[in-house]
């Protein structure tokens, strides 16, 4: 039985349904994680599993007793209480007998109170209350959160710390559903992997919506698509479900074209025949053209559009950095650093979060000066710096007034199609920048770095706030951008698809590894050919594999080899639909009426042939992704 289960649910917040008519089943173990474009309903799914948002029709049920644990996204803790303290109590069971035994025992037990401290000591004991300080330290330690942090006040925090703070809260408080909306945004490479590790090995059921492809890999056994109102679940993980989605798209292109190729010519025939000799003919096709059940294409979600102006060249040497120190206080980030960076290079700084990766990128920006050492950037080079938390925006301005005021020489015109290629359109351009979300306000400043025809690119975590898709049209574009990029970033995947050098901060200092982000971690051993993450569907372990499964995944074989001769009678069914149609279309045939009685006939085979054909085809689909 579903410890949640979402019945046919719509939401609408007055624009259109946000989700339409939804279901989805949430089972005891269930490892989900959930994609989409931003906008698209992630969040608000979210929000009526938990029940803090009512939908407009449909119902919600939840297992009785069920503790649901929600990290929002952008979720900081906050207060004068100190860091440790803040989290320890996230267990408030465990942390308020701690404090009940504590004055229990204060002045010793008295026989009144003994019976009192057993109960209150087996409780603690069950609740792993003994061990539970311990957990604690380790769950920070694995968040990148370290010792010597732990005693800072909250309100004195990074932003990152406190989100990475707001996430070991929700672990520690150990819910039997965990709900976590872009948990990876604020931490390093090695939190990504220790949180992934531990949500493996959790034993609890949870939902993670994100948009860091590798993190989904490694944590989703299904995944939830939120598209267009609709919500399509694939057993399987990212790289799986995006495979599929492909496939599926494809197949329902091609039926839709097919359809639009046949709706054509048969209106163009009742268009020719309607007022002459074959009236009797052309009404009969607009009466068949009424009855078809048309195919609707698939939908596309509202992408960004990017692609880089070509720039000046500028000269070879583009970076020179020599003997560069930096730190704060007492703290030193590095030293002694120095690094050649020729045209066209692309490279990306990693380390785990506070190392100084984005002091080194604001340094070779001119945005803050190094300790000791010389920065030299080479002739005829522009740079564009991209900033993780939006520095150089003025969140007084509105969208078209920050892009207005950046470039003075813009029409209006202009201003308005370049925002819309950043799918920034009607009276949301003229919104203050101060209510954009994470996602808006990275288009905005991505605009900004376009028209800025930089040569040489800094970017600080570009895709923090970007969705799946934008990540990956960042990535195209920065492949083929004529420059040279350094970036920093957490993102495995766009890391892999952009770097061809690696700037690593590690313990022993900073260092310059060439190749990609794969190469750099197999060098290291932090990776192995196994661990190298790859698609398809990603099996439970033999012991949580249920005997109904054990079962089902004997006709695995029979299903696929079904699947495929079904792909293939019914390309082969198209042709001929194609074929036939196309001779319905012809002078001599409409004027041969037996030849095209014969014809219609055949179509009316084939269509019902496709119908089936195509119906068995879903109906395995559905088996498969099961």
């Amino acid at each position: 039985m579903p410890i949640v289960n979402i019945d046919n649910v719509t939401v609408d917040f007055g624009s259109g349904p946000i989700l339409d008519e939804v279901n989805l089943a949430i089972e005891s173990g269930d490892r989900i994680g959930v994609v989409g474009p931003n906008g698209e309903g992630k969040t608000t799914l979210l929000s009526i599993i938990t029940g803090d948002l009512e939908p407009n029709s449909g119902k919600v049920f939840r297992q009785r007793g069920l503790r649901i644990g929600l990290l929002p996204q952008e979720h900081r803790i906050s207060g004068d209480i100190s860091l440790f303290d803040a989290v320890y109590k996230s267990h408030s069971e465990i942390y308020n007998l701690e404090n009940d035994i504590r004055e229990v025992t204060s002045g010793g037990i008295d026989e009144d109170d003994l019976d009192k401290y057993q109960r209150m000591e087996t409780r603690y004991s069950h609740l792993g209350g003994y061990k539970y300080k311990n957990r604690v330290v380790a769950v920070m330690n694995g968040l990148g959160l370290s010792s010597d942090r732990f005693r800072i006040a909250v309100d004195r925090l990074s932003g990152g710390e406190r989100n990475r703070a707001a996430i070991a809260r929700l672990l520690l408080a150990d819910p039997d559903l965990l709900l976590l909306d872009e948990p990876t945004n604020h931490i390093d490479y090695a939190g990504l992997l220790w949180l992934s590790d531990y949500l493996n090995n959790c034993g609890k059921s949870y939902i993670v919506a994100s948009h860091d492809r590798y993190f989904l890999d490694r944590i989703a056994r299904s995944i939830v698509e939120v598209r267009i109102g609709d919500v399509t679940r694939f057993a399987g993980n990212y790289t799986f479900c995006s495979e599929e989605r492909k496939r599926i798209d494809e197949r329902l292109l091609k039926r839709f074209e097919i359809q639009q190729e046949e709706i054509a010519r048969t209106e163009e025939f009742i268009r020719r025949n309607l007022a002459g000799q074959k009236t009797k003919q052309a009404q009969s096709r607009r009466q068949q053209l009424a009855r078809i059940d048309r195919i609707a294409p698939p939908p596309k979600a509202d992408e960004i559009r990017l692609r880089f102006r070509k720039v000046a060249r500028g000269g070879n040497d583009v970076i020179r950095l020599n003997g560069l120190s930096a730190g704060f206080g007492d703290k030193t980030l590095f030293e002694n650093f120095g690094l050649f960076v020729g045209r066209n290079e692309k490279i990306g700084i990693v380390g785990s979060n506070g190392c100084g990766k984005t002091t080194l990128l604001s340094i070779i920006g001119g945005l803050q000066k190094p300790k000791s050492g010389s920065v030299n950037i080479g002739t005829g080079i522009n740079v564009g710096f991209y900033s993780q938390d939006f520095a150089d925006i003025d969140e007084s301005n509105s969208a078209f007034e920050e892009i207005h005021d950046f470039d003075t020489t813009m029409s209006e015109e202009a201003v308005r199609s370049s925002l819309a290629l950043f799918s920034l359109r009607g009276d949301d351009i003229f919104r203050p920048l101060s209510t954009f979300s994470g996602g808006e306000m990275a288009r905005v400043a991505l605009l900004k770095l376009l028209l800025g025809e930089a040569n040489l690119l800094l970017l600080d975590e570009p895709t923090n706030h970007l969705d799946i898709h934008s990540r990956i049209t960042l990535e195209r574009a920065l492949s083929r951008f004529g420059g040279t990029c350094i970036v920093v970033s957490h993102d495995r995947y766009f890391l892999q698809s952009i770097a061809k050098k690696i700037i690593a901060f590690e313990t022993e200092g900073v260092k310059v590894f060439d190749g990609g982000f794969d190469d750099y971690l197999e060098r290291l051993d932090l990776i192995s050919e196994a661990e190298r993450p790859r698609g398809g569907k990603v099996a439970p372990e033999k012991s949580e594999l249920p005997k109904a499964q054990k079962k089902s995944n004997k006709n695995l074989f029979k299903l696929r080899k079904d699947h495929e001769e079904i792909e293939g009678k019914i390309t082969s069914i198209e042709a001929e639909l194609k074929r036939v149609t196309e001779l319905l279309s012809e002078d001599h045939v409409s004027r041969d009426w037996s030849r095209m009685t014969n014809l219609l006939g055949e179509y009316e085979k084939l269509s019902r042939k496709l119908e089936k054909m195509l119906y068995r085809w879903e109906k395995i689909e559905i088996e498969l992704t099961e």
